[in-house]
């Protein structure tokens, strides 16, 4: 079956306060493409290339490529049954030095640090 150009299909990205954005994307449009157009929409503007695309399937997050197209990767995973998304968040923990005064990165970070203290994956002690 022939793509015609203007083929789009809607896609979902969520953040890890289990909020989403719904939009419609090009077929051919590549993780890096949507993740500045997400960038855009939380009006993310400094340092758009910490943050990734991650397909999550079940507790497994995996980082997409730039180049990988979000469509090719939904349309393997079966459905509207699928429970696989993607989620919108930092590929990489801050350095402490970085200066975040984005509003929106600020709280991008407080939900990600949070999401991971739920996880487990970042150990804080009673007393923090």
């Amino acid at each position: 079956h022939s793509h015609s150009t203007m083929s789009k299909s809607f896609i979902k990205v969520f953040l890890l306060d289990d909020s989403a954005k719904t939009m419609a994307i090009d077929k051919e449009m590549t993780a890096k493409e949507l993740v500045t157009i997400i960038a855009e929409k939380l009006e993310l503007t400094d340092n758009v290339e910490h943050y990734s695309l991650f397909e999550v399937k079940g507790d497994n997050y995996k980082s997409l490529l730039d180049d990988q197209k979000p469509f090719d990767i939904m349309s393997e995973w079966g459905g509207k049954d699928s429970s696989n998304k993607f989620v919108f968040k930092r590929h990489y923990f801050m350095n402490p030095t970085d200066d975040v005064k984005e509003e929106a990165a600020i709280y991008l970070l407080y939900i990600q640090a949070l999401d991971d203290i739920l996880k487990g994956h970042l150990y804080v002690t009673p007393e923090q």
